[in-house]
Parts: C-alpha cells; structure tokens; sequence
C-alpha cells in the first residue's frame, strides 16, 4: 500500500550544498517537501516566516552557527510546536549536551544514515502529534474546567466536594466566601472556617468522621451566631458513587435567615391576628352576658310586687354571672395551666385520661357511651405535668361525647413510641357526627364552635369555643403536636403527639421512663353505668 503522500515540510539547513542535495533527496523520496538555507540566520529567519514542520540544522555554519540558531528559535517555539534535529559530526558527550541545553529534539551523525535519518524524524513527528493532541485536550480540558468553576461561582448556593477521606477536590466562590475568603484543603477545616466554633454541638468532628465512613444523607438546618447576629444555613451532603471510581462527597450550604426572618414575621402577624379574633370573641361573649344581666335588672326595677317574676329574674342574673365564670375560667392561658402544677413534669397518663372522661361523663346523662382506653396507656408516663394532661383529655372527650348523638363509642389507644425523638402517638376516635374541611380548618381557633354561629362576628352563641384551643396550646407549649382525621358523618380520630422527654436549652434529657404495661384492659364505666351507680 502506497504511503501517504506530502508528510510535511522539512527545512534543511547546511553550508555545504552536497550535503544538502544529499538530505533533499532521502527527504523527498520519503514523500516529504522540503526546503534549504545555507547558515543559522537564514534558517531563523525562515522559520519566523513560514514555520515548517521540522529543522534539520547543521552544527557548523559561518554566520550564524547550529546552536546560536536553535537557541533563537527556541525563544519563538517551544518542543511541542518545532522538532529541531541537529545534524553534526560532533559526537562527544559534551558536544551533544551543548546541543540538547540549546533546545534540539534530537540529533543525527555525519556521515548521514538514510534509516537512521528516516527513523528519527518519523519519531520527532510522533512525538509532535501527540503533543499537539495533548495541547488540545489540555485546552478543552482547561476551558471545560473553567466553565464548571464559572457555573459553580454562578449558583446561589456554597458547593463543597471531597474524596472518601475529607480532602478538598472543588469549592466555588461562595464555599470561600461562606469560610472567610480562603479556600479549605478538608471538610473538617471548612466546618471549623464556616462555624467558627459557635456550633461545636451541631457537627462535631467525630460526627463529620462518622458520615465520611458512611452514604447517608444530610438534610438538616443549623443557626450560627456572627457579628452578633443569628444566621441559618441550610445543609444538604449527599455521597457520589460512580463505577470503577472511588466515591466522593458534595456539600451543599444555603443561607436561609431572610426566609426565617420572614417566617417569624408572618407568625407574628399571625398571633397578632389571632389575638383580634380572641378580643372579638371575648366581648361578644360577654356582651350576651351582661345583655342578659342588663335586661333581667330592667325587668326587676318594674317587678317589686311580682314575686315570681322577680326570682325568675334573679335566676337569669345567677346564670349570666355563672356564664361569665366559667368563660373567664376557660381564658386562662395553657402557659398558666401548665406552671400550676409543682411536680417533676411527668404525669401518668392513663390515670390522667380515666378521671378526664369521669368529669366529661358526668356532663351527658342521657347519653350512652361505650369509653375504651387501651391497656398499654396505662401506665405511660409523659412530660406534662397533671394539670395540662387532664385539662387536654377533658376537652377531647368533651367534644368526642358532644358529637355523638345518644349512643356511640370513644376508643384511646397507643399508635407508637419514637424513642429516638421521645414522642409518643396516641390515637383518640369517636363514633360522632364529624367534621367538614372547613370545620377541621378552624377546630382549633379561639371561640370557634359548631354551636348556633353567629356567622356575622365568627363566633358561637351556645358554645364557648375554647375547648380545643386550650387542648391545643397546652400540647404545643409542652413541646407536642396535634392534628385530625374526619369525615362529615363518620366520626373523627384525634392524633397526639405527647413528648416523653423534657426540652431543655441545647438538647433534651434523655426518656426518663417509658413503660408498657401488657395486663388486660380495665373496663372503664359508661355513661349508663356512671348514672346508675
């Protein structure tokens, strides 16, 4: 098969024309071009005009000589842009050093051996190749790293990622800047940068260890504390497994603190709100009460000699007044409930639970309602103290036995432990009437009730509306949760989540006891039975 014709250009420098007929002719029946100068200084000027591929260049030269020439061009090119092979009949190690210091590629003796010759060009022009290839891909290379560098600067969030044991592989500008402005050669030096030692508890470095061994994931919100000012950051880490590569670890840190900022506003706004919508429902309450009072001491200024007329009177003042007790009662904040009570803080539930629905029983008469309480509540302790926990279950139950018409049920029962955040599940369901997405909306706001509304102010006339709100607020103040499941007509399941667990500043304290008594259930009285003990 044929060779490739026109290998490229090969500039022959000598100034003897023999030997340059001589190296023109192996040069062009190998199927390159080729070109002559007689000295250094035409080979220099040459080559800044027209660069050809590669220099054959004679040592000894009048005018300019091999090495002043090679050292010249050297200065405009460099070895992986022009092969220089120095043709000499100067063998000595010293002689071939002074060449290749002067920047030539290679050199041949003189006499010139075709093959050799031959051989060595082909292998200055491999080695040219390949570095031009190398040349490009170094280049993309480069440019594909600065894009990612620009596009990683461009995100509005602090990247961070590292090899299995910690050490830095990228940052981008916000990494830097969120660490102070210097660039962090480990994860462990970042977290130490960014936090400054305010948040020691949140990432230790026994736990930042622990989650280089491992692939979980890190979602998680810290607040730092810097030029007197709370900061959050959100951090997300996720682990990178790629085949044939050993995995690595990216962190991902945005700060969040305008969206807390805005958070606490709205939830101010909100309180605000509600505390309008408290004030609206506590004067038409007690503007009822004291229209009755009024009314009823009207009627006794004209009822001197109407004995009957005026105890009825009398009567009506007696109920308002009790009304407005009971009303003031029920305003008294969870908070105040709460602080009440001089115990440690934990409460037994069931016995909590058993005496609530004995005062709510006692309300219904008429009703007959089947109260089951699950064995395993029995002896659970939770970390409310007495007071809140019966004042939670005796506004449960009343609104659970309120929505049942003349017969049902009430089932408490133990949904699950989370020991590891000290929370126990509890489930309340009654057989009653239900609720409406609209009601479940509202069930928990001061003064809502079901109750003959008043659909102009937003509030009950017959009912008070304060039930579930105090309910409410003592489980959140507690550190708890609440929340409901119904539907219109088929009755409703309440969901507590009671802490087990006391919250103090910087953690918690660790589940004090949290026992599960298996023994069979105690019946507990029903309505029918309570009235006819």
């Amino acid at each position: 098969m044929e060779e490739r014709r026109d290998k490229g250009l090969v500039l022959i420098v000598d100034d003897n024309a023999a030997n340059r007929h001589l190296l023109k002719a192996i040069v062009e029946r190998s199927h390159y071009r080729s070109a002559q100068c007689e000295n250094g200084q035409e080979c220099v000027e040459y080559c800044l005009r027209e660069k050809p591929t590669i220099v054959l260049l004679d040592v000894m030269m009048p005018v300019m000589d091999g090495i002043e020439a090679c050292k010249i061009l050297r200065e405009k090119y460099g070895k992986e842009e022009l092969p220089i092979i120095m043709v000499t009949t100067k063998v000595s190690g010293a002689d071939v050093a002074l060449g290749f210091s002067a920047g030539a590629s290679d050199y041949v003796t003189k006499p010139v051996d075709r093959n050799v010759l031959l051989t060595r060009i082909e292998n200055q022009l491999r080695v040219f190749h390949y570095q031009q290839s190398l040349a490009v891909a170094t280049k993309a290379m480069e440019q594909a790293l600065g894009l990612q560098q620009a596009l990683g600067d461009a995100m509005p969030q602090a990247i961070f990622v590292h090899d299995r044991f910690g050490t830095a592989l990228y940052q981008n500008q916000l990494a830097e800047i969120l660490s102070g402005g210097q660039k962090a050669s480990t994860v462990v030096e970042l977290f130490r940068m960014i936090f400054d030692a305010t948040l020691v508890d949140e990432f230790p470095e026994a736990r930042l260890a622990e989650i280089l061994s491992g692939v979980q994931d890190i979602d998680e919100e810290a607040r730092i504390h810097i030029d007197d000012q709370d900061r959050y950051l959100s951090i997300s880490s996720r682990p990178i497994v790629m085949e044939g590569q050993d995995p690595f670890r990216y962190w991902v840190f945005r700060e969040v603190t305008k969206e807390r900022v805005l958070e606490q506003k709205m939830n101010q706004q909100v309180k605000m709100e509600t505390v309008g919508l408290f004030a609206s429902g506590v004067a038409h309450n007690f503007n009822n009460i004291f229209g009755s009072i009024l009314g009823a001491v009207d009627i006794l200024k004209r009822s001197a000699n109407n004995p009957e007329r005026f105890q009825r009177c009398l009567q009506i003042c007696d109920n308002a007044i009790a009304s407005g007790i009971e009303l003031t009662k029920k305003m008294y904040t969870a908070k105040a409930q709460l602080k009440k009570d001089g115990s440690t803080g934990f409460s037994l539930l069931g016995s909590a639970m058993k005496l609530a629905w004995v005062e709510v029983v006692q309300q219904f008469p008429d009703k007959r309602i089947d109260f089951t309480l699950d064995s395993q509540l029995s002896s659970l302790r939770v970390f409310i103290p007495s007071a809140g926990v019966q004042g939670i279950f005796t506004g449960l139950f009343e609104n659970a036995v309120d929505a049942i018409d003349q017969r049902g049920s009430v089932r408490c029962w133990l949904e699950n432990i989370d020991t590891d955040k000290g929370v126990a599940t509890i489930g309340i369901s009654d057989s009653g009437c239900g609720m409406d997405e609209a009601m479940l909306t509202h069930a928990c706001e001061p003064f809502f009730s079901t109750k003959k509304m008043d659909h102009t102010n937003n509030v009950s006339v017959e009912g008070k509306g304060l039930g579930l709100w105090n309910v409410y607020n003592i489980i959140r103040l507690a550190g708890g949760d609440l929340r409901f499941e119904s539907v219109l007509g088929s009755g409703t399941t309440v969901w507590l989540d009671l802490p087990l667990i006391a919250k103090v500043r910087g953690g918690t304290t660790k589940v004090r006891e949290i026992e599960l008594n298996s023994s069979p259930e105690t019946p507990q009285p029903s309505v029918e039975d309570r009235r006819n003990q």
